[in-house]
């Protein structure tokens, strides 16, 4: 079977959702950045997104923290500056900084092989691989998405968990391991950092190898080590279905699949998008994480370094992470000016994280995937940029101690 038979289901023909109820706004105003609030206003409403949760640092300090339109439409709940979001591939940039992390401690090298005899998952489990190739990718080339992996001619597996399960002869839906000993079996797209193609697939990796690591789960040593000690206890890796929502998680509108879709947990079962084709067990690292705006907004003051905030990791980690082009960064994105970003979309979830040369940090969370992904994400990450040019004067205040 070809891994990308039912990719199609991502790539569904969008149908425009029913108009939501008048937007809701939550969280202390801030005169000074009220363009901001009409910018992010005017993209909700042209992309039909129900709720969504922005804030913006400066030098550290918490300035921004609002909320739009609602956490949960049928029930008239509105979305608030603390409500938790599904984050999509922002994701990776919180495995990204563990996989650092570790290299600055030294327990593990950018340049290790990650699979075969001397590899880091040279457990049997993984001992069967088909492509010889596979032995020669390094935790660099995963970072970088240099692994040999190209979705575009073999197919996203992590978008086709229940398929490869079939396949596989196991209970539905696959996990990390299960998936990465199915992909094992398979050949690669091109040879081992050659180039440059975005791999879901290779984050599942880095999950994978942070626990053989540390001696942890994956979620568990990103909350021990990269977001308890900066005060962050409520980020965590959802749940799939409706029924698993975490405490004062939104609730995900897609327009994908007209509304409703078989699940992978029971293929007998038609249920919305958002909670039908989504395995967190198995993308956790890849796309997993839930959280609010104001705390991803924190974790990203702690990674970006404040002479405000403590920082996670060493100036020269830091640098070695996200140095400008033509050099290329480890999980970021990263462009001439030194800003640093990542965008993430699954149904029901859009996302953007960012970092400015200048000292700005932003987030902005959406529990809707717009009527046109690529073309809407394009839009989103010019919002908070229209909402600023015109500022004036900047808020004296640091909601983070308040």
């Amino acid at each position: 079977m070809a891994v990308g038979k039912r990719v199609a289901r991502f790539a569904s023909v969008f149908l425009l959702l029913a108009g939501f109820p008048a937007f809701a706004q939550t969280g202390t105003p801030v005169p000074e950045l009220q363009a901001v609030d009409r910018s992010v206003t005017a993209f909700m409403q042209k992309w039909n997104l129900p709720g969504g949760s922005i804030a913006i640092t400066r030098a550290g300090r918490l300035i921004y923290a609002r909320a739009f339109g609602w956490a949960d439409v049928e029930n008239k709940i509105p979305a608030q500056p603390d409500s938790r979001f599904r984050i999509a591939s922002v994701s990776k940039v919180i495995t990204a900084v563990a996989i650092v992390k570790l290299v600055e401690e030294g327990r593990l090298r950018l340049d290790a092989v990650v699979f075969g005899p001397d590899g880091i998952l040279n457990d049997p489990a993984y001992a069967v691989i088909a492509d010889a190739r596979v032995k020669k990718i390094t935790v660099r080339h995963l970072l970088q998405h240099a692994g040999g992996w190209d979705r575009d001619r073999s197919g996203d597996p992590m978008h086709v968990l229940d398929l490869l399960a079939q396949e596989m002869k196991n209970g539905p839906p696959l996990d990390g391991p299960a998936t990465i000993r199915f992909m094992l079996g398979r050949p690669l797209d091109f040879d081992p950092g050659s180039r440059f193609v975005y791999s879901n697939f290779g984050y599942c990796i880095l999950g994978r190898v942070i626990e053989k690591v540390t001696g942890l789960s994956y979620a568990a040593y990103v909350q021990k080590a990269l977001l308890q000690p900066f005060g962050i206890t409520q980020m965590a890796v959802a749940g799939p279905r409706l029924k698993d929502r975490a405490s004062n998680e939104v609730r995900y509108y897609s327009s994908m699949g007209g509304g409703v879709v078989p699940s992978l947990f029971d293929p007998a079962e038609r249920v919305a998008a958002p909670y039908a084709l989504l395995n967190f067990s198995a993308i956790d690292a890849s796309g997993g994480w839930i959280a609010s705006a104001s705390d991803l907004a924190r974790w990203l003051t702690a990674v970006a370094g404040f002479p405000t905030r403590p920082g996670i990791l060493q100036p020269q980690t830091l640098a070695l992470m996200t140095p400008r082009p033509p050099a290329v960064p480890l999980g970021w994105e990263v462009n001439d000016e030194g800003n640093w970003w990542h965008m993430g979309w699954m149904p029901g979830t859009s996302s953007e994280i960012v970092r400015t040369a200048n000292g700005l940090n932003w987030v902005l969370l959406f529990n809707g995937d717009g009527v046109n992904g690529p073309a809407m994400l394009d839009d989103l990450d010019r919002v908070i940029w229209n909402g600023l040019q015109n500022v004036r004067r900047w808020p004296d205040r640091d909601l983070f101690v308040q």
